[in-house]
């Protein structure tokens, strides 16, 4: 596995916050979301982007981390992509409150290895132990064409899917989810070969229609997307909901196991469910990924 830590949960949700909005960043912890990004990228004007390093270490220098589950949101920023991501990196230093970066615009491994060369010496001088992890925001077709590589990257903990930028890369409109289910799969086949959690969903510009928002969520979640990002703090709960465990499912992994137990007492390495159809190991490991996943260890 590159990066990521199978002790924790995946986040479900993962609040967006620029970086120089003191008051959304204030409230920010609070508001329910399993992450908090806080964005020195694309939420930052070019002029403000030396204010947004200073207000984002201040921030981050309050917060008092605390390890145990479901205790607070984990905290990332989102770094600006080239050089500019490697001097958002020297202001931010690495306080223990950091869980990771979020690298924008990721296309080769090269990208993330310097990104992670850059906090190996920044951990060093803080003698920080817990190493920060990275996540690869993939959202362009070069990125895409190299994601195994760029998973595969030690410190990489998440794959995150960028469809506005790749929506503009591939000239097609970001709303067309249809346009980027060959994009979404490839990041979840990619993030399974590494050992990765599954990946992070896309923003939605959609904030006031919760109906469309849950069906987009559920759609990831189906297809093996551990989370989404938001850009408002009324997307969260829907998140929340979408990617977290669901009642039906565990009741339906502990039936599957019970019966299977029941069959093997028989000396059967198969049994039927309650329609007839066939129950095996296959099915087997899925329940118990999902039974892992509720009790928050997966």
């Amino acid at each position: 596995m590159s990066a990521a830590d199978s002790t924790r949960t995946a986040p479900s949700s993962w609040l967006y916050v620029p970086a120089t909005a003191a008051h959304m960043l204030a409230s920010a912890p609070t508001r329910g979301s399993h992450a908090v990004i806080v964005d020195l990228e694309d939420a930052v004007p070019s002029s403000a982007k030396s204010s947004a390093r200073t207000a984002a270490s201040d921030w981050l220098a309050k917060i008092h981390p605390d390890r145990s589950p479901h205790s607070q949101p984990e905290i990332w920023v989102r770094v600006n992509a080239g050089d500019e991501g490697i001097d958002d990196l020297v202001a931010l230093g690495c306080p223990d409150s950091l869980t990771g970066v979020v690298l924008p615009k990721a296309e080769r491994a090269g990208d993330v290895h310097r990104l992670a060369g850059r906090l190996e010496i920044i951990e060093r001088s803080a003698g920080r132990g817990e190493p920060v992890a990275i996540a690869a925001l993939i959202e362009t077709v070069a990125g895409a064409e190299r994601v195994r590589e760029i998973a595969n990257v030690p410190r990489v903990r998440f794959l995150h899917l960028g469809e506005a930028d790749l929506a503009a890369d591939l000239r097609v409109q970001a709303t067309d989810e249809e346009a980027f289910a060959g994009y979404r799969q490839l990041l979840v086949h990619a993030s399974r070969l590494s050992g990765l959690s599954g990946p992070v969903g896309p923003v939605s510009t959609v904030i006031d229609d919760a109906s469309t928002l849950r069906t987009s969520s559920e759609l990831l979640a189906r297809i093996g997307y551990s989370g989404r990002a938001c850009i408002h703090p009324n997307q969260v709960s829907i998140a929340n909901l979408a990617f977290g465990p669901q009642p039906e499912d565990a009741s339906w992994a502990r039936d599957v196991l019970s019966r299977l137990e029941q069959a093997a007492q028989t000396g059967s390495g198969v049994a039927r469910d309650e329609q007839g159809r066939m129950i095996d190991e296959a099915l087997a490991r899925r329940a118990r990924q999902i039974l892992s996943s509720a009790a928050g260890t997966a």
